[in-house]
Protein backbone atom coordinates (compact mmCIF):
# COMPACT_ATOMS: atom_id res chain seq x y z
CA UNK A 1 0.00 0.00 0.00
CA UNK A 2 1.15 3.63 -0.42
CA UNK A 3 0.28 6.73 1.46
CA UNK A 4 -2.34 9.40 0.03
CA UNK A 5 -2.71 12.90 -0.18
CA UNK A 6 -5.23 15.31 1.13
CA UNK A 7 -6.21 18.70 -0.51
CA UNK A 8 -4.32 21.58 0.58
CA UNK A 9 -3.52 24.95 -1.77
CA UNK A 10 -0.26 26.40 -2.23
CA UNK A 11 0.15 29.98 -3.66
CA UNK A 12 -2.88 29.45 -5.57
CA UNK A 13 -2.51 25.64 -6.80
CA UNK A 14 -4.44 22.19 -6.03
CA UNK A 15 -1.69 20.31 -4.04
CA UNK A 16 -2.07 17.24 -2.01
CA UNK A 17 -0.05 16.25 1.20
CA UNK A 18 0.27 12.84 2.59
CA UNK A 19 -2.48 10.98 4.14
CA UNK A 20 -3.76 7.68 3.72
CA UNK A 21 -3.36 4.66 1.87
CA UNK A 22 -3.98 4.03 -1.90
CA UNK A 23 -3.74 0.71 -3.99
CA UNK A 24 -0.45 0.54 -6.71
CA UNK A 25 -2.33 1.56 -10.15
CA UNK A 26 -3.39 4.81 -8.34
CA UNK A 27 -0.19 5.54 -6.67
CA UNK A 28 1.65 5.09 -10.20
CA UNK A 29 -0.55 7.18 -11.75
CA UNK A 30 -0.01 10.05 -8.84
CA UNK A 31 4.02 9.70 -8.52
CA UNK A 32 4.43 11.24 -12.04
CA UNK A 33 2.93 14.64 -10.47
CA UNK A 34 5.00 14.21 -7.03
CA UNK A 35 7.40 16.39 -5.84
CA UNK A 36 10.11 14.54 -4.85
CA UNK A 37 11.69 17.23 -2.50
CA UNK A 38 8.54 18.67 -0.70
CA UNK A 39 5.77 15.75 -0.61
CA UNK A 40 3.71 17.71 -2.20
CA UNK A 41 1.34 16.30 -5.36
CA UNK A 42 -0.08 18.08 -7.89
CA UNK A 43 -3.64 17.74 -10.22
CA UNK A 44 -1.35 18.33 -13.31
CA UNK A 45 2.11 18.04 -14.54
CA UNK A 46 1.72 22.01 -15.53
CA UNK A 47 1.28 22.29 -12.05
CA UNK A 48 4.36 20.86 -10.79
CA UNK A 49 6.31 22.66 -13.24
CA UNK A 50 5.00 25.79 -12.17
CA UNK A 51 5.94 24.66 -8.37
CA UNK A 52 9.18 24.05 -9.33
CA UNK A 53 9.51 27.23 -10.63
CA UNK A 54 8.29 29.10 -7.90
CA UNK A 55 10.29 27.49 -5.33
CA UNK A 56 13.43 27.47 -7.08
CA UNK A 57 13.64 24.06 -8.10
CA UNK A 58 14.53 23.27 -4.77
CA UNK A 59 17.88 24.50 -5.20
CA UNK A 60 18.97 22.36 -8.13
CA UNK A 61 19.85 24.22 -11.36
CA UNK A 62 17.58 22.36 -13.31
CA UNK A 63 14.90 19.92 -12.91
CA UNK A 64 13.91 16.57 -14.87
CA UNK A 65 10.51 17.20 -16.87
CA UNK A 66 10.07 13.66 -17.60
CA UNK A 67 11.27 12.32 -13.74
CA UNK A 68 11.28 15.37 -11.69
CA UNK A 69 14.85 14.52 -10.43
CA UNK A 70 16.84 17.40 -9.28
CA UNK A 71 20.68 17.88 -10.60
CA UNK A 72 23.33 20.72 -9.80
CA UNK A 73 24.43 21.14 -13.27
CA UNK A 74 22.49 20.68 -16.68
CA UNK A 75 25.54 18.33 -18.04
CA UNK A 76 24.28 15.92 -15.51
CA UNK A 77 20.52 15.97 -16.37
CA UNK A 78 21.71 15.37 -20.11
CA UNK A 79 23.40 12.36 -18.81
CA UNK A 80 20.33 11.26 -17.16
CA UNK A 81 18.14 11.73 -19.18
CA UNK A 82 20.10 9.87 -21.76
CA UNK A 83 20.33 7.11 -19.62
CA UNK A 84 16.88 6.83 -18.46
CA UNK A 85 14.92 8.31 -20.38
CA UNK A 86 16.37 7.40 -23.82
CA UNK A 87 17.40 4.06 -23.06
CA UNK A 88 21.37 4.99 -23.11
CA UNK A 89 20.71 6.37 -26.75
CA UNK A 90 24.10 7.63 -28.39
CA UNK A 91 26.04 6.77 -24.46
CA UNK A 92 29.25 5.29 -24.81
CA UNK A 93 29.32 1.35 -24.41
CA UNK A 94 32.14 -1.09 -23.32
CA UNK A 95 32.93 -3.11 -26.12
CA UNK A 96 33.64 -6.13 -23.86
CA UNK A 97 31.14 -6.50 -21.47
CA UNK A 98 28.66 -4.36 -24.00
CA UNK A 99 27.71 -2.00 -20.54
CA UNK A 100 26.03 1.55 -21.03
CA UNK A 101 27.75 4.74 -19.21
CA UNK A 102 26.68 8.01 -19.04
CA UNK A 103 29.92 9.56 -19.83
CA UNK A 104 33.24 8.77 -21.53
CA UNK A 105 34.86 9.34 -18.78
CA UNK A 106 33.23 6.92 -16.54
CA UNK A 107 34.13 4.06 -19.47
CA UNK A 108 37.31 4.60 -18.83
CA UNK A 109 37.49 3.87 -15.68
CA UNK A 110 35.14 0.84 -15.90
CA UNK A 111 37.61 -0.44 -18.90
CA UNK A 112 40.23 -0.95 -15.56
CA UNK A 113 38.03 -3.90 -14.52
CA UNK A 114 38.74 -6.12 -17.54
CA UNK A 115 42.50 -5.71 -17.46
CA UNK A 116 45.05 -7.09 -15.13
CA UNK A 117 47.40 -3.93 -15.18
CA UNK A 118 47.65 -2.05 -11.10
CA UNK A 119 49.55 0.94 -11.48
CA UNK A 120 48.85 1.71 -8.63
CA UNK A 121 50.96 0.68 -5.65
CA UNK A 122 50.75 1.25 -1.70
CA UNK A 123 53.97 2.64 -0.38
CA UNK A 124 53.43 1.29 3.39
CA UNK A 125 53.66 -2.85 2.42
CA UNK A 126 53.57 -2.92 -1.62
CA UNK A 127 49.54 -4.07 -2.39
CA UNK A 128 48.77 -3.19 -5.96
CA UNK A 129 45.87 -1.34 -7.37
CA UNK A 130 43.44 -0.66 -10.24
CA UNK A 131 42.33 2.68 -9.03
CA UNK A 132 44.29 5.14 -7.62
CA UNK A 133 40.92 6.01 -5.22
CA UNK A 134 40.78 2.55 -3.67
CA UNK A 135 44.68 2.73 -3.11
CA UNK A 136 44.26 5.73 -1.02
CA UNK A 137 41.72 4.42 0.62
CA UNK A 138 43.79 1.30 1.70
CA UNK A 139 46.69 3.54 2.72
CA UNK A 140 44.39 5.07 5.55
CA UNK A 141 43.92 1.84 7.45
CA UNK A 142 46.96 -0.30 6.25
CA UNK A 143 48.69 -2.86 8.80
CA UNK A 144 52.02 -1.59 7.41
CA UNK A 145 51.14 1.59 8.83
CA UNK A 146 50.88 0.67 12.27
CA UNK A 147 53.52 -1.52 12.34
CA UNK A 148 56.58 0.65 11.44
CA UNK A 149 55.76 2.71 14.57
Amino acid sequence: MFSVFAGVRDRGHNVHVWQGRLNRKDAFTRSERFCKYCALWFPNMQSLLEHYSLVGNHGFAVICQLCGKGFKTITGQQQHQRMEHEAGKDCPRCEICNKVFSAKSVLMVHKKVHSNSRPWKCPLCGSEFKHKHVMLRHEKTCKSKTEGM
